[in-house]
């Protein structure tokens, strides 16, 4: 484990934080940040009046399942 200030205060495995990148930041990319031990964000996608981007962790499909 690679343990610095950020990580402690979010309580993730490795200091790698996922950008907001709009219409790449969905759900399957941020479930696989989470999962790997960083901290994935989901992006909001213009037009669609934040309701994709808005969606609460425990209902992203995938979110929990570590990777090896």
């Amino acid at each position: 484990m690679f343990e610095t200030r950020v990580t402690k205060l979010l309580g993730i495995k490795y200091p790698i934080i996922q950008g907001g990148m709009v219409h790449l930041s969905r759900a399957p990319l941020v479930a696989a940040v989470s999962n790997a031990g960083g901290l994935g964000r989901l992006g909001r996608v213009p037009g669609d009046g934040g309701q994709q981007g808005g969606r609460p962790g425990r209902q992203i499909p995938g979110l929990g399942q570590r990777q090896g």
